[in-house]
């Protein structure tokens, strides 16, 4: 996979744009609107009662504090929203398929330059899922050749760049970062391929999507959120994980992180009624795709893709990376259950 290094650059925004600020509106008006705003949210919560043991982590969401998709006036409908969409639009098994000429092997060094190339441009976490989303769902719609592939990268990149980026990558910068393997006209002729393909469906949902709301419900602190997505990622290198539930991988990833943090806990403290609640999964559920994350947790230090492993290494990520892994016989489940796809 050819690249260049040192291409990507840090993009700030630029507030000098804006030449006039809309007058304040005075305090004792805002906050008689957002009591009204916040009524229907305690309504709700009176009508409904939770399980024992299971608190409204969505009471004391600050709006300033969390994501703005965990505003307490919404936030359990658009739970709902996303655990119904995830099942639309997903990409199927392709290999071997769709795409006779290709190996699980390539996928995995094509995921792990698309990271790289996402950390050299600052691209958030949301951009890297959604680019991978959008290859998947291109690769179980159209046959790519092999030579293709990174093509087909530097178009998935661009089109996710503009749903989640301010500023995102040209055309012109993902050919120059691939060494111009690629000229600026074939990565636009590659992105009208993929949205024809898909229909201009190119909204997708990933685990990012259901990451910062489990956490929260696990009452996670910084390093184990890290640890969360750096699991995620080294999932998302790993084609066995394609078909698998966004929700599902997000939920393991943070059993998993627990596990790894408190090795020596109890089981009922990884993974509690009030966990179990917000994810929609039981331990047993999760126990297939943790084992899988435990084995790409294991075997990422030997791994010779290791564009996730350094990112993940850094003090602002907490070094995550460098975590000692969970022994597989302190992984603890609980009772049967199926794991939903």
């Amino acid at each position: 996979m050819r690249r260049r290094r040192g291409s990507g650059r840090r993009r700030s925004k630029d507030d000098s744009s804006c030449s006039s600020q809309p007058p304040a509106r005075p305090a004792a008006a805002a906050q008689q609107r957002v009591g009204e705003a916040r009524k229907p949210h305690a309504q709700q919560q009176q009508q409904e009662q939770l399980p024992p043991g299971v608190k409204d982590i969505d009471a004391g969401v600050s709006e300033e504090g969390e994501s703005h998709l965990l505003n307490p006036d919404y936030a359990k409908e658009h739970a709902l929203y996303l655990r119904e969409q995830e099942k639309r639009n997903r990409p199927v098994a392709y290999i071997g398929a769709k795409q006779k000429d290709m190996r699980p092997s390539m996928r995995s060094v094509l995921v792990d330059w698309i990271c790289e190339v996402c950390d050299q441009f600052k691209l958030s976490s949301r951009t890297l899922f959604q680019a991978v989303d959008l290859i998947d769902r291109s690769l179980s719609a159209f046959e790519v050749p092999r030579g293709k592939l990174q093509l087909l990268g530097c178009a998935c990149v661009v089109l996710a760049s503009k749903y989640e980026e301010i500023y995102a990558p040209t055309a012109e910068e993902l050919a120059h970062i691939s060494d111009n393997t690629y000229t600026r006209a074939e990565i636009i002729a590659m992105e009208l391929v993929v949205v024809n393909a898909l229909q201009f469906r190119l909204t997708c949902i990933t685990p990012c999507n259901f990451q910062d709301r489990f956490c929260l419900a696990a009452k996670s602190n910084a390093r184990e959120r890290s640890l969360v997505s750096y699991l995620l990622e080294l999932l998302l290198q790993d084609y066995q994980g394609v078909s698998l539930l966004p929700s599902l991988k997000a939920a393991a990833a943070l059993y998993l992180a627990r596990q790894t943090l408190h090795p020596r806990g109890c089981p009922r403290e990884a993974w509690t009624r009030q966990t179990e609640h917000y994810t929609g999964y039981a331990a047993r559920e999760l126990e297939p795709c943790v084992r899988r994350l435990h084995y790409l947790h294991v075997r990422a230090e030997g791994n010779n893709l290791h564009a996730v492993r350094d990112k993940y290494k850094k003090s602002a990520l907490h070094r995550v990376a460098e975590v000692t892994c969970a022994l597989e016989d302190y992984l603890h489940f609980g009772e049967e259950g199926d794991v939903r796809q």
